[in-house]
């Protein structure tokens, strides 16, 4: 189901190298995996997401 799925950072997909199991909490029934980032993935979509909030807290709603 999530098996091509990664992490999006810098307007990239980055395939992850590990995964965990997503549950059905009422059935425990597996219903695919999913991935999951890396210390250093999370670190890259940190500074990644703070670039973008300079350049994109002094624009204004009608110019987005």
């Amino acid at each position: 189901m999530y098996e091509n799925f990664g992490q999006f950072i810098d307007n990239k997909w980055h395939k992850s190298k590990d995964s965990y199991d997503v549950i059905n909490p009422s059935t425990e029934e597996i219903l695919g995996s999913a991935s999951k980032a890396s210390e250093q993935e999370v670190e890259q979509a940190i500074q990644s997401a703070a670039r973008g909030f300079i350049s994109w807290k002094n624009t204004q709603a009608w110019d987005s």
